[in-house]
């Protein structure tokens, strides 16, 4: 069976590196605008961006989601961590 993903990631501060954070919130924010608009940094606030706590990107499709990961793994990944979201199928 084929798995199947929302038009999201989530992204995760890695421990040690909090004071980093204010930083790392306008570069993902900056990627985030750079594949899908505004819209995709609705909320986004730099408060929420704490070591292991999980910080929600919504995109329009699962390719920009995705792409987006790659982009944000390929360049940060020293200090993030970015997971791909799984659709909940009906039963």
């Amino acid at each position: 069976m084929k798995k199947r993903y929302r038009p999201a990631v989530n992204v995760y501060v890695r421990q040690g590196h909090g004071k980093k954070a204010r930083h790392l919130a306008g570069m993902l924010r900056g990627l985030a605008v750079s594949y899908d608009g505004f819209g995709a940094i609705s909320g986004i606030e730099n408060i929420l961006f704490v070591p292991g706590q999980r910080v929600p990107f919504r995109f329009k499709s699962v390719r920009k989601a995705h792409a987006f990961k790659r982009a944000a793994d390929a360049t940060l990944s020293k200090y993030i961590t970015v997971k791909r979201v799984r659709a909940q199928l009906a039963r």
